[in-house]
């Protein structure tokens, strides 16, 4: 039988690999949206302004941000109102096709 540190460290790689999943879906959506290339161009970028040029569910995209907010990936304001670009931006965005391929159904 395990013992209760062996089965806080399964649970804790189980979050770890759950965690990651869904960081992956939010790295693929937002190049799919064309988030990640804004952000890369702009220095900082209306969430909100984005959503309407684009036609998205700000919910659905500001939620996207929070997840890439939670591993450094973009900065939200306080408010929540404009995104910039995080420490981990820069390779997040010469590896977003990596991610599409893997998320987006590409890989095998």
């Amino acid at each position: 039988m395990a013992t209760t540190t062996e089965t806080n460290v399964l649970v804790n790689k189980s979050a770890t690999i759950f965690n990651a999943t869904v960081v992956s879906s939010a790295i693929a959506a937002a190049f799919d949206l064309g988030l990640l290339d804004q952000i890369h161009h702009e220095e900082t970028v209306s969430v909100r302004e984005f959503c309407q040029r684009n036609d998205l569910h700000y919910e659905s995209v500001h939620a996207i941000l929070l997840v890439l907010q939670s591993e450094q990936i973009v900065r939200l304001d306080p408010e929540r109102d404009f995104v910039s670009a995080d420490e981990l931006f820069q390779q997040i965005f010469l590896d977003k096709g990596y991610f599409e391929w893997l998320v987006g159904g590409y890989g095998t």
